[in-house]
């Protein structure tokens, strides 16, 4: 009896990293359908794709860097309190970004010709990156570091999560921006 649990514990987690992979993926085509609509990119993507058309790295790299200094501002504000398990989070994501430029590779011939056609892809892009995030957050396996920063910054300083949230998407936007003036005009 205890072994079938045990195996059923097993399938179960193995499911969930599969949705969990899945979810990575269909994220990764969502920030792609969004860089090929050309009329924005989440928050998120927005400094790995500034950075991305500047220097040599592509965006999937640029995401990779990007997150693994936000692991890094992780372990320096918990330091002691900081859980090894935590680091799963590097897996995720390296295959993020990795998946990101294969997806990039996939719908690099995905050309809207007008804006109807962007505004469509910009939307299709929503709803996919929605998608992909909610298979994702419904394994409960980990956050991307983003996330995970947001939540330790919520739970060290006792912050609103949706404020921290909403904080951390407008700094991205505001280091895109700026990134973009100093590197383009």
């Amino acid at each position: 009896m205890q072994i079938k649990k045990i195996e059923t514990l097993n399938i179960n987690f193995i499911k969930r990293i599969l949705v969990f992979i899945v979810g990575l993926c269909i994220m990764a085509f969502g920030v792609s359908f969004s860089v090929k609509a050309g009329i924005g990119v989440s928050p998120i993507s927005c400094v790995p794709y500034i950075y991305s058309l500047y220097f040599s790295l592509s965006i999937g790299e640029f995401t990779i860097l990007l997150n693994a200094i936000f692991m890094l501002i992780q372990i320096a504000i918990l330091r002691k309190k900081y859980k090894l398990i935590q680091l799963v989070q590097l897996p995720a994501l390296i295959f993020f970004g990795y998946c990101i430029d294969i997806t990039m590779s996939m719908v690099k011939n995905l050309n809207p010709s007008n804006y109807m056609e962007q505004f469509i892809l910009c939307i299709l892009s929503c709803l996919v990156l929605a998608f992909g995030i909610f298979l994702v957050v419904k394994t409960r396996l980990t956050y991307l570091p983003l996330e995970g920063l947001v939540m330790v910054i919520s739970q060290t300083f006792k912050k609103e999560f949706g404020t921290i949230k909403i904080s951390m998407d407008s700094l991205m936007v505001i280091i895109g921006i700026t990134s973009s003036i100093i590197f383009f005009y």
